[in-house]
């Protein structure tokens, strides 16, 4: 694969589609440490009518990261949502009722 400048990598993929013929593709997303090694076989996802946009099937699933991080960031919100919902309620109990004149 291909390193990028911050120390992550891309697998480059070598395949043959159904007539033979051999296409090579840089996969877009990279990781560290990298998915493959050099050599390893993985499989890839291509359309017969245009080989060029092929794709590997990936052993992370991305969207599997994209859920985690959701719910970490729900999770921080909700957080600091209770913390001001707690200041709130002891600052209200310290300067007790407001009075309107």
């Amino acid at each position: 694969g291909s390193s990028t400048g911050a120390g992550t990598y891309s697998p480059r993929v070598r395949f043959k589609d159904i007539s033979g013929i051999e296409f090579e593709f840089t996969e877009p997303f990279s990781s560290n440490p990298p998915e493959y090694k050099k050599g390893d076989i993985a499989a890839v996802y291509y359309d017969p009518g245009n080989p060029k946009k092929a794709r590997s099937a990936r052993k992370k699933n991305r969207l599997y990261y994209a859920a985690w991080l959701t719910l970490g960031l729900g999770t921080l919100f909700l957080i600091i949502q209770l913390i001001f919902a707690v200041l709130m309620l002891i600052i209200s109990n310290a300067v007790g009722p407001l009075k309107l004149k």
